[in-house]
């Protein structure tokens, strides 16, 4: 399958607000049930706006991003909505280069990983473990020295560490603005109990670190979530 076209995005952070306006080709290919890789080509300008206290004078500005992707995605799962067996694998990789119009050097790793396993059932309500991993790279080539803002990796949130506000978990500057970073790492656990049908409840435990850096990498403490 391939499909070609032109995009307009709008994401809003607590840091920054960017506008998207770009063309991308991509070209699909299932390879076996459940199992699917797709690449193509981005060109992206990004317009940044309404920096956070303590960014508009770090350099931050509008980028042109260009260059070719890669994904693939793994799923073996015994249904959609809350499933109870199986796994699913991802990944993404995404690069800019300047000799091909983008305004930085570039790289963009992402990789997911999650497994589901029974535990037991009680009374025909069923309790299912779920493993969970996440990384994310974004991280300069050829001598560059930074990652623009927009295309730093953040976490916080429904959807990482939920006991941290959207983009909360990681590097801030001196006046409290998320400034992200380049590696964000996220694990979880969870207990699922089946309640009615398809209504469940959660014990979870997320683990997550975003590093400012790779060239300074720290070690920061992880962040935690009970709940």
């Amino acid at each position: 399958q391939v499909l070609f076209g032109p995009y307009l995005g709008r994401e809003e952070h607590e840091a920054f607000t960017v506008q998207r306006l770009g063309f991308d080709l991509e070209i699909s290919h299932r390879i076996a049930e459940g199992f699917e890789v797709s690449g193509g080509y981005l060109h992206e300008f990004s317009d940044l706006r309404d920096l956070g206290k303590g960014l508009a004078t770090t350099g931050e500005s509008d980028e042109f991003f260009s260059g070719p992707w890669f994904e693939f995605d793994l799923e073996n799962l015994d249904r959609q909505i809350n499933p109870t067996r199986g796994l699913f694998l991802g990944g993404l990789a995404r690069s800019s280069f300047k000799a091909l119009g983008g305004t930085e050097d570039l790289i963009e790793l992402q990789l997911r990983a999650g497994f589901y396993y029974p535990l037991s059932s009680i009374e025909e309500h069923q309790i299912v473990l779920f493993l969970g991993l996440r990384g994310e790279l974004s991280a300069p080539l050829f001598g560059d020295t930074t990652v623009p803002i927009q295309r730093r990796v953040f976490s916080g949130g429904i959807d990482s560490v939920r006991s941290f506000e959207p983009d909360r978990l990681g590097p801030q500057n001196d006046f409290r603005t998320p400034i992200g970073g380049e590696l964000a790492l996220i694990a979880r656990v969870e207990a699922r109990f089946q309640i009615w049908q398809e209504l469940w409840a959660v014990l979870f435990l997320d683990v997550g670190t975003v590093e400012e850096s790779l060239d300074k990498y720290r070690g920061r403490h992880p962040g935690y979530a009970i709940g």
